[in-house]
């Protein structure tokens, strides 16, 4: 059961994890491209130093990177992760809003509630 103080509770609690969320975010990013910029340069170099022939250079270079590849996968995963997780807040927020629109006009109603 919703009640004004619930109401409040519950917009306090969203409203602290959509702040611990958007560091979370922040962080999520930078280790995401940080991973992608040592990938390009480590890709960079590892096609440049095949001494094969030209059209291996390529293939080389994306086995040479397999772990800095994996790592990526993983930065990406837990970006994308915090992002979902921001916006799902957004929304618990949007709707915790709307109930506590709908509770203060229940009371007002009732004649508990200023108007």
């Amino acid at each position: 059961m919703w009640s004004p103080v619930a109401v409040e509770q519950r917009l306090a609690t969203i409203d602290h994890l959509i702040t611990q969320g958007v560091d979370e975010l922040a962080e999520a990013y930078s280790v995401y491209a940080h991973a992608k910029n040592e990938l390009e340069k480590a890709t960079a170099r590892a096609y440049m130093a095949h001494k094969g022939p030209a059209h291996e250079k390529k293939y080389a270079a994306i086995l040479a990177t397999a772990e800095l590849r994996d790592k990526l996968t993983v930065a990406d995963i837990a970006y994308h992760y915090a992002k979902s997780r921001s916006e799902s807040l957004k929304d618990q927020l949007s709707a915790v809003q709307s109930i506590g629109a709908s509770v203060r006009s229940q009371y007002e109603i009732a004649g508990r509630g200023a108007a």
